[in-house]
């Protein structure tokens, strides 16, 4: 999530976008086909005091952004594990600048669900186990070879 945010924030034409009259209408396509193409929960765009441009359920565009933005308005990159409107999850919030060294012109997040995580980790479990017994196979094979 860390890395799409940055990348996103750094992207030609984001700074741009996110100060125009229609910030939506541009950044929408754009956040819909990042978090698609990424396997991410959500992509948001926001306004530097946190006012939605962006999100997977297009309800709450225009509602302010549930989690800690103020590093990220001071200019820092954040992380975190909060429970937004998607529920718990672990996101990024990283500044995008108008020029090197400036306030933050916008903010991005981009995170993963809770769920998500859990579920990926369950479906890694066999793999997992099977590669632990695996290891134990050969290292045991591999102590009856030395005596």
């Amino acid at each position: 999530a860390l890395d799409v945010a940055r990348t996103l924030a750094r992207a030609p034409g984001i700074g741009e976008a996110t100060t125009a009259p229609d910030a939506t209408a541009r950044l929408q396509p754009i956040a819909e086909a990042v978090r698609r193409e990424n396997d991410v929960d959500f992509v948001v765009f926001m306004s530097a005091d946190g006012i939605r441009f962006t999100h997977p359920d297009p309800t709450l565009i225009g509602q302010h952004f549930r989690g800690h933005i103020e590093s990220a308005v001071r200019g820092e990159v954040s992380t975190e594990t909060y429970a937004g409107s998607l529920g718990p999850s672990v996101r990024a919030v990283v500044p995008v600048l108008g020029a090197p060294g400036a306030r933050p012109i916008a903010l991005v997040s981009v995170g993963v669900t809770e769920h998500r995580i859990d579920a990926l980790v369950r479906d890694d479990i066999p793999l997992v186990i099977l590669g632990a017994a695996g290891a134990l196979a050969v290292a045991c094979g591999a102590g009856a070879a030395v005596h």
